[in-house]
């Protein structure tokens, strides 16, 4: 499967040094300014690919939709969530 560019990862921890601290997600916003909006990242052993707009987000959902709609949802989201699930957007 192609993904986006992204970071060169670290053995074991793939790009977690990358991201870690007290703000998470200004590292990512940063990583976006840095590279793309969309980047693809080793969080351990898994690829994840962050997008950092909402217009790309918008695009890719719209146009891979039925990839997405396949997708299982992993046991912690449903434990952390209690089932409740809701999308936000900008």
């Amino acid at each position: 499967k192609k993904l986006p560019l992204g970071l060169i990862p670290l053995p074991l921890i793939g790009n977690l040094h990358n991201i870690l601290g007290d703000q998470p997600h200004q590292s990512l916003a940063k990583l976006a300014e840095r590279y793309s909006p969309i980047i693809s990242l080793r969080l351990g052993r898994i690829t994840t690919v962050v997008m950092s707009s909402s217009a790309v987000a918008k695009d890719v959902l719209q146009k891979q939709d039925l990839a997405f709609s396949s997708r299982t949802i992993p046991d912690a989201i449903h434990d952390l969530y209690h089932n409740q699930f809701t999308v936000e957007c900008p």
